[in-house]
C-alpha cells in the first residue's frame, strides 16, 4: 500500500533530478558521491512510501536503473570523446602540427638524452 508523504515524494523527486540533470563526468571518482546519494534518496523514498518488503524492492530497482543509466551515459561520453570529438577538434590538430614543426614531445624524454 502506498502511503505518500512529503519526505518520500521529495526524496524521490530529488533523486530523479540528480539522475537526469546532474552532469555526468568521464571520471569514475567524481561519480561515486552522486551515485551514493541517488541510491540513498531512492531508498529513503521507498521506505517512506511503502511497507517494508515492498520498500526494499522500491528502493533497489530505481536506484539500480539510475546507476545503469548514468554509467551508460558516462561510457557514451567517454567513447565519443576518445573516438570522435578529439580527432575533429581543431586544437588536437594544432597540437599535432606544432609538435611536428617544433619537434615536440615530453620534457622527460629530452632530459634523458
Amino acid at each position: 500500500m502506498i502511503q505518500p508523504n512529503p519526505v518520500g515524494i521529495g526524496s524521490a523527486a530529488l533523486a530523479l533530478i540528480l539522475t537526469f540533470l546532474m552532469p555526468v563526468s568521464r571520471h569514475r571518482v567524481n561519480q561515486t558521491l552522486i551515485s551514493t546519494l541517488i541510491v540513498f534518496l531512492f531508498f529513503v523514498a521507498g521506505f517512506e512510501m511503502f511497507q517494508i518488503p515492498l520498500a526494499v524492492v522500491a528502493g533497489l530497482v530505481p536506484s539500480a536503473l539510475a546507476i545503469i543509466y548514468r554509467d551508460i551515459l558516462r561510457w557514451i561520453k567517454t567513447a565519443l570523446w576518445h573516438n570522435a570529438f578529439r580527432y575533429t577538434h581543431r586544437y588536437y590538430w594544432y597540437n599535432r602540427v606544432g609538435r611536428a614543426i617544433l619537434g615536440g614531445g615530453s620534457r622527460s624524454r629530452r632530459r634523458k638524452s
